[in-house]
């Protein structure tokens, strides 16, 4: 037992040895948005890749997107961040949930917990090092802008076309009947750079009022509202634009080659603790008897 449990920890600095020596950043900053860390977090900005709420970006060999936040313990503070990764030749997807810890008693930085994608031949660890979660009170307004079907109206980064209204939507966005009294607006953003990104405002009525479902293109910091049908049978979209509602994080994901040499040697250790504690108890009872 003892020599098993000997084996099993060499085993597992080897482990420890090579993955630790091989080991390799996958969120290299590809967006050109480095936040500034300061010295004490012991962060590179050049190996934590920014990340917009639901914009999807490139992370070298996989795309990454995160999808959103759930605070699940208001009293403890820790929040849960979705993170979806999709491998750039289709063949995987999966989810990353990293959380955030922020302690109620102290001032102390906020404490980050990864999550890990395990394989038999290596582990991604992921977490996450920065975020915005505490936003300030949004200010900004709606301002209108009154178009008709295929015109154009102006933001302050780009221009935005109407493609198209439709009566009680039923798709992955709202589900709405023939018994309800809904309009959805599809609009086309196109921003300078000629990035081209599309929302679906829609309003309904319920109890002869009006509910707005307004869409945000976060890369933009724009957010859309369908206001209404004019007398002139042209529509009245609501537009504003702030930079206090774009969530986002800084992600930094590492990946631990023949890191299954770590877990393979912790389990011939273990082994060999139980086969060494049921050889002690079979001697004491044969010291008895």
């Amino acid at each position: 037992g003892g020599s098993i449990a000997h084996f099993g920890f060499g085993l597992m600095l080897v482990g420890i040895l090579l993955s630790s020596a091989k080991k390799q950043v996958l969120s290299y900053n590809t967006t050109g948005i480095t936040l500034n860390f300061t010295p004490e977090s012991k962060q590179d900005p050049m190996e934590n890749l920014t990340l917009l709420k639901g914009v999807r970006t490139d992370m070298g060999k996989y795309w990454a997107t995160y999808v959103g936040d759930d605070s699940v313990d208001q009293r403890q503070r820790i929040t849960y961040y979705q993170i979806h990764v999709e491998k750039k030749d289709g063949s995987e997807q999966f989810d990353l949930y990293p959380n955030f810890l922020r302690s109620v008693k102290t001032q102390d930085q906020p404490t980050p917990n990864p999550d890990k994608r395990h394989y038999w031949n290596r582990d991604i660890f992921s977490y996450i090092s920065a975020t915005n979660a505490e936003l300030k009170d949004d200010t900004a307004t709606f301002r209108s802008s009154v178009v008709g079907l295929h015109d154009t109206a102006y933001y302050s980064k780009g221009y935005m076309v109407l493609d198209s209204v439709e009566l009680n939507p039923n798709n992955a966005k709202y589900h709405f009947g023939r018994g309800d009294t809904a309009l959805m607006a599809k609009i086309t953003v196109v921003s300078r750079d000629s990035m081209r990104y599309t929302a679906y405002p829609a309003f309904y009525l319920k109890d002869n009022q009006p509910h707005y479902l307004n869409d945000t293109v976060f890369a933009q910091d724009l957010a859309l509202r369908f206001n209404m049908i004019t007398r002139d049978q042209k529509f009245d979209l609501g537009i504003k634009e702030s930079s206090d509602m774009v969530p986002f994080i800084a992600l930094k994901v590492i990946e631990f080659p023949q890191i299954g040499l770590l877990w393979l040697g912790t389990i011939i250790m273990i082994i060999g603790f139980v086969i060494s504690i049921l050889w002690r108890r079979k001697q004491a009872r044969l010291v008895k008897v």
